[in-house]
């Protein structure tokens, strides 16, 4: 359900980021690529960068973002999204 999903993605990001020195990684420099359905995944998770777990956790129960709450001291932020194939409905107001 939604947002879980997308707290899942960014769970994944943080434990890349907490553990980026045997992967060769750069924290700071990840992106994100994904078609469909993982393609509104990387769009959501491009557009709600700085969003903090803690305040959601703040916000819910503890219960429900504890799959997510992992490597709190990590960003979530990534620096591209390459989304494929994802279905958006954009409206100008």
């Amino acid at each position: 359900m939604f947002p879980c999903a997308s707290y899942d993605v960014k769970a994944a990001i943080r434990s890349f980021s907490a553990r980026a020195d045997p992967f060769h990684l750069e924290p700071l420099r990840l992106s994100i690529t994904g078609a469909s359905a993982g393609g509104n995944l990387t769009v959501l998770t491009a557009v709600t960068f700085g969003e903090s777990i803690q305040v959601v956790a703040k916000q819910r129960k503890a219960t429900e973002v504890q799959a997510a709450a992992n490597h709190l001291d990590q960003s979530s932020d990534i620096q591209c999204g390459v989304s494929l194939d994802a279905a958006f409905l954009l409206m100008r107001r």
